[in-house]
């Protein structure tokens, strides 16, 4: 049994099966209201209206709704004016029934369906959709009424660019969908339904093109979905942690952005969207390690430029996690790497340093990440100059009262500085945690102990997959093909091809090779 296996387990699977109760509707236009209320455990939002149905003395229907998720403007000129004015025609009343004819000749809504079970009703309302009852029926009617207030579209803050859209994900779904829709008007694009959650049922979409996506990522992403076992869905990450190769692994598995470009551009090579109900955050899979470099701006600059613009990145990332390490092997025990001029200029710094350069390191990247910590959570836009300001005062106040060198905080700086160069939100955390443990073996082990860190780390990053491709594609295994679009970007008129490493029917981008040949 894999590791997926056991931890989606279903510990409820040896209960005894609950005897079922009654699910049907109710012919009377009362009693569907009171189990209405019951279901819903009478709360003050639950709003219901019992009215005559056509002007008819002897008929009546009710509606039923959740106060604060409805337009009350649709359901007050769409479907109750409708209902209590217009005329029954009782020849076509008899002959269709009274949902038909209600959902035919008088509802004016643009979305009306039948409900023929009442958890269904329940389950709608629930999702801000509006509940018609008529007495002498056994069916309902939903309506689609949605209205609540929802957040204007704007330019994701953790994700910003220079070049391209500035529009990004809201927490409402439909416009997520819409967002996406408007880049991709291809009818094979599918928008796959489902709910998570028992308590929250929270509405998720799994996104992707049929003949270009790999079959095989899209049943496993629909399967790890359908296995989660949660009380309540607050934010796509709670999914993202479930459905993740490696959940104890500091390298994510699963992309995580708020730019409808960014996801229309994965769902083109063949990769799979989940847009979560509530969050403006979407998940994309499989997510690989040469994507930790790769920007949305790549694309809208000359090639040329964006690929040393990534050469730039990739050496931050390097930076960003073995630089202090780096710096404590040789200054603690492999002196003899340094030039003798350097050596005589960092001695010459420390002569006065009560702290040895292991403690003078860490304490100085502990502050930094603090003050980092305070930017994140200080009110208003007054977070990023504390972050700027503190950062400047610490590490000078600190050189001055001698207790930190110079060179330590240009490595603390340099570091810092590499971490916010990587353009992926989602490496942010990782090169915040990785540095440490780095740290402190090349503090105990010199410059042996540091290589063997790199040695691991590369090690752990071949083990991981990300939804049974290798985290290295396509430097190991390496693949010529789509190396054209890793550390270096080619022109467009060369990536003829959707990389390699899915499999789907439709390969081509381009059907006509503009400039060059395509190997």
């Amino acid at each position: 049994m894999s590791f997926l296996d056991r931890f989606f387990k279903n510990n409820n699977q040896h209960e005894k099966p609950k005897p079922e109760k009654n699910d049907n509707i109710d012919k009377s236009v009362d009693n569907n209201i009171k189990e209405v209320k019951k279901a819903l455990n009478e709360n003050f939002d639950v709003i219901t209206r019992k009215f005559s149905l056509g002007g008819k003395t002897d008929l009546y229907a009710a509606i039923a709704y959740l106060d604060g998720m409805v337009d009350k403007s649709v359901i007050n000129l769409n479907i109750i004016r409708p209902l209590m004015l217009k005329g029954v025609d009782d020849e076509k009343f008899s002959a269709v029934g009274a949902c038909r004819y209600a959902r035919e000749f008088m509802i004016t809504a643009n979305d009306v369906r039948e409900v023929d079970n009442f958890s269904e009703c329940i389950n709608y309302i629930l999702n801000g959709s509006t509940i018609v009852f008529i007495d002498g029926s056994d069916r309902a009617l939903m309506c689609e009424t949605k209205g609540w207030k929802e957040r204007s579209i704007d330019e994701p803050k953790n994700e910003a660019i220079a070049k391209g859209p500035h529009s990004g994900f809201t927490e409402t779904m439909l416009t997520n969908v819409t967002l996406i829709r408007r880049y991709i008007k291809d009818p094979n694009l599918h928008f796959e339904p489902l709910t998570v959650g028992k308590s929250s049922r929270t509405n998720v979409i799994v996104a992707f093109i049929d003949g270009v996506s790999d079959n095989r990522i899209v049943e496993e992403v629909k399967k790890r979905l359908h296995m989660i076992d949660i009380d309540a869905i607050i934010d796509s990450s709670y999914i993202a942690e479930f459905i993740s190769d490696a959940p104890l692994s500091p390298f994510a598995t699963i992309q995580t952005t708020e730019r409808p470009d960014k996801v229309v551009a994965n769902l083109l090579e063949g990769k799979v969207a989940i847009i979560v109900d509530g969050t403006p955050v979407v998940l994309v899979a499989p997510f690989l390690f040469m994507e930790f470099i790769q920007s949305p701006d790549d694309y809208y600059e000359n090639s040329v430029i964006s690929s040393g613009v990534r050469v730039l990145r990739t050496l931050s990332l390097f930076i960003a996690i073995f630089l202090p390490g780096f710096y404590i092997a040789v200054v603690t025990f492999n002196q003899a790497m340094i030039p003798t001029t350097l050596a005589l200029s960092i001695m010459s710094g420390r002569f006065f340093i009560p702290f040895s350069p292991f403690a003078e390191i860490i304490l100085l990247m502990i502050l930094i990440e603090i003050l980092r910590e305070a930017g994140i959570h200080f009110p208003g836009t007054i977070g990023q100059t504390i972050s700027i300001v503190g950062a400047l005062v610490v590490g000078q106040s600190a050189v001055s009262a001698g207790l930190v060198s110079p060179f330590v905080v240009i490595v603390v700086s340099a570091t810092t500085l590499a971490s916010y160069a990587v353009p992926s939100y989602t490496a942010s955390y990782m090169m915040r945690f990785l540095p440490y443990p780095v740290l402190i073996i090349s503090g105990l082990l010199g410059i042996f102990g540091f290589t063997w860190c790199i040695i691991a780390l590369l090690i752990h990053l071949a083990s991981l997959q990300s939804f049974g491709i290798s985290y290295l594609t396509p430097l190991a295994p390496f693949d010529v093909r789509d190396n054209k679009d890793s550390i270096f970007r080619m022109p467009r008129w060369m990536m003829v091809y959707r990389p390699n490493y899915i499999k789907a029917e439709n390969k081509k981008r381009l059907d006509k090779k503009m400039k060059g040949e395509d190997k």
